[in-house]
């Protein structure tokens, strides 16, 4: 079903399980480090003006899958599988009710800046699709405050969301053994999210509603 109705949804997931179990849920070679934002294989990225420099290199050599490659990077199976139910509840149905076009454009809009800033902010050691499901929740979340029932978001995720990203912050997620977190990508993901649901509400009529393909009915 979720094939028939959000197929570019039901592909990435595909697409996350596929590269987790070939890079060995990132314990290295050859396709983590095409997959990563950066290559930092030999390269000191202490400084930033050399992530800086290494970041242009990598668009001047039309590299440009990495601004969203990292995105389909996991490190751990539940990791994989967490950000897997909740791109799917959260894709899946942006994808089916509101279209294609739509759903492909905020994957972008939330991938590529959030993935430099954290490339900035840590280096290129990075990975998932956890800073998606914070730009879904952002569109989703503000979606449904100016356009009630035309999405299914219940509120408390929200509010957990934004409980979760402040707790990446503090060294909790390390004491408990889950590891950093990408809180600069969750940030800016989730502001992303909210962004673009608030220029697509601007710009379309209240009562239209999108078919599959992504047109006006």
């Amino acid at each position: 079903m979720l094939f028939i109705l959000s197929p570019i949804t039901f592909a990435f997931i595909c697409l996350a399980i596929f590269i987790a179990l070939l890079t060995g849920f990132g314990e290295g070679g050859p396709l983590l480090r095409a997959m990563m934002i950066v290559n930092p294989m030999g390269v000191d990225l202490s400084q930033m003006t050399s992530k800086l420099s290494l970041l242009l290199e990598t668009l001047v050599d039309l590299q440009l899958w990495r601004l969203v490659s990292p995105d389909f990077l996991h490190f751990s199976e539940m990791h994989l599988i967490f950000n897997m139910l909740m791109f799917w509840f959260l894709g899946g149905q942006i994808e089916s009710l509101q279209g294609k076009r739509r759903f492909i454009t905020l994957f972008l809009v939330c991938s590529i800046v959030p993935n430099i800033a954290q490339y900035l902010e840590t280096g290129p050691l990075f990975g998932g699709m956890s800073g998606v499901v914070y730009g879904l929740v952002g569109f989703c979340w503000y979606w449904c405050r100016n356009r009630p029932g035309e999405l299914m978001f219940p509120p408390a995720l929200m509010g957990v969301s934004v409980v979760w990203l402040a707790i990446g912050y503090t060294p909790l997620t390390e004491a408990l053994l889950i590891g950093r977190m990408a809180n600069s990508a969750h940030l800016f993901w989730l502001l992303m999210g909210i962004l673009y649901a608030y220029i697509v509400l601007s710009v379309t009529p209240a009562k239209a509603v999108l078919d599959n393909t992504g047109g006006m009915k």
